[in-house]
């Protein structure tokens, strides 16, 4: 500002305000109706933030007790399920795909249908002759069948003689072509359907172990029991009766649940300022207050103000933002704090 000019100066004195939302822990919300994990996971949307994400073992003994406190023994739901439809290619290199390759598809009637039988899920993709042309099925993996692989030195298709597991099928194509083949399009779905005779391995497949969470957070923590995850379930369930231990259970069942919510909390900061300036601005212009808070504001972002904190003045018992006290020009100036060194 300008000191010179006026002969008058304004001291003026106001306290800026300053508040920052923060996070606290999750807050568990129990509720005893039961439901399948589906229609878990879509009421506790919609009333609070999701199924619960559970990141330590302090999360464990707060869910426990907070069913203990609602008298329930048993199993409750949380937000920990494996991802049914995370199909991904044994090539997984993104520039091998144009624009929307990797979602191609070309399923038989009523697949993948992630049957389920006493030992083994379905997480591998073989192409089935069903009358219409070869159409994509799940099956087990480790079911025998031939298998085509790719070899991109030739960028050729080089369909095996004999038969083999899934796994064992592309442990041979990685170690004498490429990978095993990849289907991107409907022209390249028409051409490996040309020369298969039989049913046959494609690198289509999924992790049947992997499990994550509702709300996509990528907490590594879990509580599985020794028997879990299992080939049974894709939903996990904490038993209260057996510590606490997790299941992986039908997500068809009807079981009570656990949501969460994250409170927000604020905190709230007052600063006192002294301000010099001319007497000529109308200090109750609010675009006049409104360039001086941005300049405060920006002063104390060079000293480290969280970047989430929001800034206003606070008003004083008689409404006004500022007190002031006039000084002559060239008046023995008393000590004060100077505004820069906040």
């Amino acid at each position: 500002m300008d000191m010179d000019s006026p002969a008058l100066l304004l001291l003026l004195m106001s306290a800026v305000t300053w508040s920052v939302m923060a996070r606290s822990p999750h807050q568990y919300h129990f509720v005893s109706e039961e439901k399948s994990w589906t229609d878990a996971q879509a009421l506790c949307r919609e009333q609070f933030t999701d199924l619960a994400t559970v990141e330590s073992e302090q999360d464990v003994g707060r869910l426990l007790q907070l069913a203990g406190d609602h008298g329930h023994s048993g199993e409750v739901w949380i937000g920990l399920y494996q991802d049914v439809q995370s199909w991904t290619w044994s090539l997984n290199q993104a520039a091998f795909y144009g624009e929307g390759e990797m979602g191609y598809s070309n399923w038989g009637h009523d697949q993948p249908d992630n049957y389920r039988d006493a030992d083994d899920p379905e997480c591998c993709i073989e192409m089935k002759d069903e009358g219409k042309g070869y159409m994509w099925n799940d099956i087990p993996c480790k079911f025998n069948r031939h298998f085509i692989c790719y070899d991109g030195n030739s960028d050729s298709l080089i369909l095996s003689n004999g038969t083999l597991s899934w796994e064992d099928a592309q442990r041979y194509c990685r170690t004498h072509h490429t990978d095993l083949a990849s289907v991107r399009n409907e022209s390249e779905q028409q051409q490996v359907s040309a020369i298969l005779r039989a049913s046959t391995w494609i690198g289509l497949y999924r992790d049947c172990l992997l499990f994550r969470w509702s709300d996509q957070s990528g907490s590594p923590f879990r509580n599985w029991s020794s028997s879990s995850p299992s080939p049974w379930g894709n939903c996990a369930a904490v038993d209260v009766t057996r510590g606490g231990d997790w299941y992986d259970r039908s997500c068809d069942l009807l079981k009570p649940f656990v949501c969460y919510d994250v409170p927000k909390v604020t905190h709230m900061q007052t600063m006192r300022v002294e301000l010099k300036t001319d007497s000529q601005k109308d200090m109750s212009d609010p675009a006049v207050q409104a360039a001086i808070l941005q300049q405060i504001e920006k002063r104390l972002r060079e000293k480290g103000l969280p970047a989430g904190a929001k800034l206003k003045w606070r008003e004083q018992e008689d409404g006004q933002i500022f007190s002031k006290k006039t000084e002559k020009k060239g008046m023995k100036k008393r000590s004060k704090r100077r505004s820069d060194e906040l």
